[in-house]
């Protein structure tokens, strides 16, 4: 009886062993019989959290250094993902941008364009992203040493105008994967040239805020007399600094705040002819349209 017991514990320990390795466990069945049920392990279900996918084509900005604020207005990223349109509708613009372009294969460099009176469309590729730099209406020519007049509805390398500084710049960026990353690159560079940067126009400055505020509906006339100046002078002076006349600046900035208000569309469009290939954002397209090539 006793020999019989010690048999039946053994057993049951080596059943034990067994299925504890494969996740089982042991169960009478009749008397005086043990054998194992088996439970078999099943995976876990995995549960993929749904992650919203970037839209075709995404675009964030921010503030520059606080000290780089009298010269540049914001830093700005864009991003052409899959599945984005051939064509993108851009509105008129009133600012010079510095801008690169990333993915494809052009050579990677600066590029200075706008301001833009006008809407235009530009030709996209799925992988390309952008960084910039928005100028301040007025900052052109303290910045690039160039009027803005001569940028207007053009895209020129930087290089013109900044020389190597430019091929420095492009050659950090092309390392960047993010706007916060091309942002301190922005910063470490221009923060070293601020102090020979000359200060733009607090003249034109002030114009300016005072049109955006109403987004371009006050009437420049009533801005140059409560700025005691006559009209002819506020319209030489702001056209000389940012390369437009009081007028021109205002409808671009009726045009983006009926854009913001939804009232314009701008954005993907369903391509109704062939526009020739060309980077996106830098104007290129444009001006081969108008027969032109400045690139």
């Amino acid at each position: 009886m006793g020999d019989r017991m010690l048999e039946e514990r053994k057993c049951c320990a080596d059943s034990n062993s067994e299925n504890f390795a494969i996740h089982g466990r042991l169960s009478s069945r009749g008397r005086g019989k043990l054998s194992p049920r088996v439970e078999f392990w099943q995976p876990p279900v995995e549960t993929s959290v749904k992650m919203n996918p970037l839209p075709p084509f995404y675009f964030a900005q921010r503030a520059p250094d606080r000290q780089l604020a009298p010269w540049f207005a914001k830093y700005w990223t864009y991003l052409v993902c899959e599945g984005a349109p051939a064509l993108y509708a851009l509105p008129p613009d009133g600012s010079t941008s510095i801008l690169i372009r990333l993915g494809g294969h052009q050579r990677t460099a600066l590029h200075v364009t706008g301001p833009w009176p006008e809407p235009r469309t530009i030709a996209v590729v799925p992988g390309e992203r952008y960084f910039g730099i928005r100028l301040q209406p007025g900052a052109t020519w303290e910045v690039l040493g160039v009027e803005a007049a001569d940028l207007r509805s053009r895209t020129i390398p930087c290089d013109r105008y900044l020389g190597a500084f430019s091929h420095r710049i492009a050659r950090e960026l092309v390392e960047c994967e993010d706007l916060d990353q091309a942002a301190k690159v922005f910063d470490r560079a221009f923060l070293r040239i601020a102090d020979r940067l000359e200060l733009p126009s607090t003249f034109v400055g002030e114009v300016v805020r005072r049109m955006m505020a109403d987004e371009g509906g006050v009437a420049i006339a009533l801005i140059a007399n409560t700025m005691h100046t006559s009209y002819s002078t506020l319209l030489r002076r702001f056209k000389d600094a940012t390369g437009l006349a009081p007028t021109e600046f205002a409808k671009i900035l009726s045009y983006r705040g009926a854009v913001r208000r939804g009232e314009l569309a701008v954005g993907p469009m369903q391509p109704t002819r062939r526009v020739p290939s060309a980077p996106a954002l830098t104007g290129e397209v444009g001006l081969r349209l108008m027969g032109r090539r400045e690139l």
